[in-house]
């Protein structure tokens, strides 16, 4: 997704710092999901949020909606840090600081001007960064979710499916069908004249 809209691969990180690449992850000021997307900025990205679905934790869409946002902001800003600062803490917090700053368009410098939690950002989003490319150094291991969230397949479906029903006609545990399809918050793919995409 990030080399189809040109943009640094290195932003892929920045979903370990939002949710620890967690499509269920919630904060407490209501952002859900791999990218963290706040209800408005998703709906803005074209994402559903609706009682039975919630886009913003389907991996692949949150993912096309976070490149397409982090574009406008780059086109924005012109200049990366700041745009980890506008994805943050909003894009008005950080014009606000480059106001306070004398007009300086540099992070470092408007860095005392941000909420706290972006001040942190930006440098954490460094140090995943430092982690994932050289963790070799460090001695580190990674770990791999089990097979079963490893192992998928995309399929389409236009009737409403129970996921419970579904998990036991396909002999897979319920609880491995809800992780791999965290969008749909009641328990079942509602009917769509659209296909909607399950993850088996």
């Amino acid at each position: 997704v990030f080399k189809k809209y040109k943009l640094p691969l290195e932003l892929k990180y920045l979903a370990v710092v939002e949710s620890e690449l967690k499509p269920t992850a919630v904060s407490k000021v209501g952002a859900v999901g791999t990218w963290q997307l706040m209800p408005e900025t998703a709906k803005i990205l074209g994402l559903k949020i609706t009682v039975a679905e919630d886009e913003r934790k389907n991996t692949s869409k949150s993912t096309k909606a976070a490149a397409l946002y982090l574009r406008d902001l780059h086109t924005e800003f012109k200049d990366w840090l700041l745009v980890l600062a506008a994805y943050n803490c909003g894009p008005n917090r950080v014009l606000n600081a480059i106001k306070s700053a004398g007009g300086e368009k540099d992070f470092w410098t408007i860095r005392k001007y941000l909420p706290r939690e972006t001040q942190n950002y930006v440098p954490k989003f460094i140090a995943i960064n430092y982690i994932f490319n050289y963790y070799t150094k460090h001695k580190l291991k990674p770990t791999f979710p089990e097979l079963d969230l490893q192992i998928t397949e995309i399929s389409s479906l236009y009737s409403k499916v129970d996921l419970r029903a579904l998990s036991n006609r396909l002999n897979v545990p319920y609880e491995v069908m809800k992780a791999l399809n965290p969008m749909y918050r009641q328990g079942y793919i509602p009917a769509s004249e659209n296909a909607m995409n399950i993850i088996l």
